[in-house]
């Protein structure tokens, strides 16, 4: 799971360099992000566990839904950290 997050940490990043254009003075270091990912590597549900409704975490839950995963016999539930630098 945390190699696709590092895999995919690109798209996270381009979120979180878009939120600080929005607002310079966010302080975001880590979000928890709940996923549920289907047996078919389709992700069906993201929580965060912080800025949810807000411009970095719509783009968050909207980048991590296009994620994709290996084919299983069983879904995944699991909470990955996202972490952020500021450029």
């Amino acid at each position: 799971m945390i190699s696709v997050s590092a895999k995919f940490q690109m798209s996270t990043q381009r979120c979180y360099e878009r939120a600080i254009k929005n607002d310079p003075f966010l302080e975001v270091k880590k979000i928890y992000v709940d996923i549920k990912v289907e047996p078919t590597g389709v992700v069906s549900s993201v929580s965060l566990s912080s800025q949810q409704s807000s411009l970095l975490g719509t783009c968050l839950a909207a980048a991590i839904r296009n994620w994709r995963f290996r084919v299983s016999t069983e879904g995944i539930v699991t909470q990955i950290p996202l972490v952020f630098e500021q450029r």
